[in-house]
């Protein structure tokens, strides 16, 4: 690796901060930008949770390539998913995490966007519309969009004007998602250099560690890629600088078969942190991408969920079921996901409406049981505690 080459981003301090409390020990390093850390106190200490913008394909602190031939989709498919995550709605089967999104489009006009939002929210009536002022859109198209460039000796990236105005944006407006289209108006190096690959990709992780958020980046396979089916382009440093890739493509057709146009399959190509091979087949239908007959998966919204984790807990508690927030025989998203009533949502999609329910006080973990055999359970909170 070049010795221009940017470090990996850095752990975060508070992280390391809460570490002392396990009895971390410390190294003084012989550089003052080099932190260390004993394995010992991460032995102590709980491990963080990984999170997730869309469980199983899209992590939160993280960057994930989306790659689609030009006209495949990827812009609509991305933009379903900035409105998913700005309403608390479905995403092609999916139930991304709630929050804020920042789109930056370089490719498509506010023009283009809006028809295309208009016929992805046709006929959806339970999609909130004031919801979507969640949803915040940078019109770059036709404009500079340049977000890094290399120096005059065209080694290490460095960081655009509009790269400094973005990020103050995210600080500002703190969005769970940023959305770029495309890459290739976004990046000013050269695509085959694999440290500047390597550079770009660390400047939006970081942007995405900073800030909590999930950075999605699309972009456009080479010729090779398309052909062999892996979807990429440029070099390696691409996909190997990021923990989880897709690629947006139109299924393979029998020998002898006409393709069906509508027809797409989005494909989990990299996956850090759960399984690669997931091919979701998609249909275009009136304007947005539908999950395929055959393929279909819960559609409810988060908050349709979270009333379904309640009623579920409230039933098995009337059973005498308990059901408990800690991974094991009894724990409540791998129950209630298995329930003939739990309407096909995911043990992931119950997980994320148990820590929401938690986190605004609408259940609660409570021990039971003799000092020797305590045993906790999940328990619906009423208006006045328990």
């Amino acid at each position: 690796m070049s010795q221009h080459s940017l470090a990996p981003p850095p752990i975060d301090d508070g992280y390391l901060d809460s570490l002392m409390d396990f009895g971390a020990t410390t190294v003084e390093a012989p550089h003052p930008e080099l932190k260390i850390v004993g394995a010992d106190s991460l032995a102590r200490a709980p491990a963080p949770e990984r999170r997730w913008l869309v469980p199983g394909m899209i992590p939160l602190e993280k960057t994930t390539l989306l790659y689609g031939n030009g006209g495949d989709g990827k812009s609509l498919l991305a933009l379903q998913l900035g409105i998913a995550v700005a309403t608390a709605t479905d995403w092609i089967g999916r139930t991304p995490e709630p929050g804020g999104v920042l789109m930056i489009s370089a490719e498509d006009d506010i023009p283009e966007i809006h028809r295309r939002l208009a016929d992805i929210i046709e006929g959806r009536d339970y999609i909130d519309r004031n919801a979507l002022a969640n949803l915040k859109i940078v019109d770059l198209a036709g404009r500079e969009a340049v977000l890094a460039f290399p120096d005059a000796r065209g080694g290490v990236l460095r960081h655009s004007p509009l790269f400094g105005a973005i990020e103050r944006l995210v600080e500002e407006q703190r969005p769970s998602l940023v959305i770029i289209d495309t890459l290739a108006d976004t990046f000013g190096g050269d695509e085959i250099v694999r440290t500047q690959a390597r550079q770009f990709l660390g400047l939006l992780t970081r942007l995405a560690m900073r800030f909590e958020l999930a950075v999605l980046v699309l972009a456009h396979p080479s010729l090779s890629g398309m052909t062999s089916g892996s979807g990429t382009s440029g070099s390696t440093g691409w996909s190997n600088s990021v923990r989880s890739r897709l690629y947006l493509a139109p299924p393979k057709a029998a020998e002898g078969d006409r393709p069906n146009p509508a027809l797409k399959q989005l494909s989990v190509m990299k996956a850090n942190y759960g399984p690669t091979g997931e091919t979701i087949s998609l249909l275009w239908d009136r304007g947005r991408f539908v999950p395929a007959e055959g393929n279909r998966r819960s559609v409810l919204s988060a908050a349709e969920i979270d009333v379904l984790f309640l009623e579920l807990l409230g039933r098995f508690t009337r059973e005498g079921r308990n059901v408990t927030a800690k991974k094991g025989t009894s724990y409540a998203p791998s129950e209630f996901a298995n329930h003939a009533d739990g309407r096909s949502v995911g043990k992931d999609a119950f997980k994320q409406a148990m820590d929401r329910l938690l986190s605004a006080r609408k259940i609660a973990s409570v021990e039971e049981g003799s000092p020797s055999r305590r045993r906790s359970r999940l328990v619906i909170v009423d208006g006045e505690g328990l």
